[in-house]
């Protein structure tokens, strides 16, 4: 019944962890643009908040996914709010049934991970081509984001998958 001060800090760690991780890596994700270093953007905040919402959709849920959606286009230079409604369609595809988006394999989870991504680039330049009318995209840094973050994606699923079963585990 008395717990350590270290105790009860790692339990609300864990307890905050999807935001935790979400924002940490969006984060990371917009250091090389906004210092200059590079105008490559990685995609892992996005990466890491889709695989919160497949794995376990209610540990993070539909206020903080707005507002880690909100970051990301921010940090990303996007549309205000793109991000916001494609992370909630997946969210209400996975609250509707749960073994869509979530499978056993993890092949069928980084295919269905990539049919997203994918058309998430799609959709993102689209609605930029539409509002802007003349938006100038860097076909090749496009590419190594979708490859980049496609190849993390397992090492990223297993790293979250961990911390989810642990969480899991101290639930019970």
């Amino acid at each position: 019944m008395n717990k350590s001060f270290l105790e009860l800090t790692t339990e609300f760690l864990l307890k905050i962890s999807p935001i935790v991780t979400s924002v940490i890596l969006i984060f990371l994700d917009s250091i090389p643009k906004h210092f200059g270093i590079s105008s490559f953007t990685s995609f892992f905040g996005f990466c890491v908040l889709y695989i919160w919402v497949i794995i376990d959709h209610e540990k993070i849920r539909p206020f903080f996914i707005l507002l880690l959606s909100v970051l990301i286009d921010i940090l990303s230079n996007l549309i205000f709010g793109l991000t916001s409604v494609f992370m909630f369609v997946i969210f209400l595809i996975q609250r509707k049934n749960s073994e869509f988006l979530f499978s056993e394999s993890i092949l069928k989870i980084w295919i269905r991970f990539m049919f997203f991504f994918v058309f998430y680039f799609i959709f993102v330049v689209l609605i930029h081509k539409i509002v802007f009318k003349i938006v100038y995209f860097d076909f090749l840094n496009i590419v190594f984001s979708i490859a980049l973050t496609g190849l993390m994606f397992p090492l990223l699923f297993w790293a979250i998958n961990l911390l989810n079963n642990e969480l899991k585990f101290r639930d019970e």
